[in-house]
């Protein structure tokens, strides 16, 4: 039963994030405060903190390509265990 909106799926340790999504659902939690980036500033700062898992070298791209459901998707991959169930404290690695 959907609890809220979908913003990614999880598969064993990995969690893949739909970027439009998962970055609207952190607006709405920041509330009246808001995030202070943009979407893409954002994704570059979990990549420079190495809670990116993977991106697309070849493409240049912080999004990979994923069939989740039976449909291809361009998503961002982390570790489910960075985020879930623990406290998420963002750290240049």
């Amino acid at each position: 039963m959907p609890l809220g909106p979908r913003i990614g799926w999880v598969a064993g340790i990995d969690l893949y994030l739909e970027p439009a999504a998962s970055y609207q659902v952190a607006q709405q939690l920041a509330g009246s405060e808001r995030l202070a980036v943009s979407e893409q500033t954002l994704r570059c700062r979990l990549r420079e903190c190495g809670l990116l898992v993977s991106t697309d070298v070849g493409r240049q791209m912080l999004t990979v390509r994923r069939t989740l459901e039976g449909c291809p998707r361009q998503v961002l991959h982390l570790r489910a265990s960075d985020l879930i169930g623990a406290r998420a404290v963002v750290r240049p690695r």
